[in-house]
């Protein structure tokens, strides 16, 4: 019987185009964001807390969106989002044209839309990678 490394199925990474409901450009392409995530490190267990979100539950628990922030840098390993990006209270947490971090902290600063869509995109790719525009990322 072959035998396979966990460290191998770790490794797996997906690059996926993540539709964010912009208005075309002048060439009349739909603008994109470019996600590379890790295919392989979604346990059970953030399929439960995930569900939460998935449901499009009004009212989410602060922890329960802490874990969710955590779990979003645990399975994206890069994206192609820059600034701006201003707190609620005007401070700046990414400048214009910089990279958006994968830290909880400025993924709690985005308009909730951009992070539901890369985590569902993700999520629907996981379950079922020849229905999304995904490509093997090494």
């Amino acid at each position: 019987m072959p035998v396979i490394s966990l460290a191998e199925v770790a490794a797996n990474r997906r690059t996926i185009e993540v539709d964010l409901g912009l208005p075309p450009a002048e060439d009349g392409t739909a603008p994109t964001l470019t996600v590379t995530y890790r295919v392989n490190t979604v346990t059970p267990a953030d399929e439960l807390r995930f569900a939460t979100v998935r449901a499009g539950a009004d009212v989410v628990p602060e922890d329960q969106m802490n874990d969710l922030f955590n779990f979003a840098c645990r399975l994206i390993e890069k994206w192609g989002l820059t600034g701006p990006l201003t707190a609620l209270d005007g401070t700046v947490v990414v400048a214009e044209g910089k990279p958006v971090p994968l830290e909880p902290d400025a993924l709690k600063a985005l308009p909730s839309s951009i992070l539901t869509n890369v985590l569902k995109t993700c999520m629907a790719d996981i379950n079922d990678p020849k229905a999304s525009t995904s490509s093997a990322a090494k």
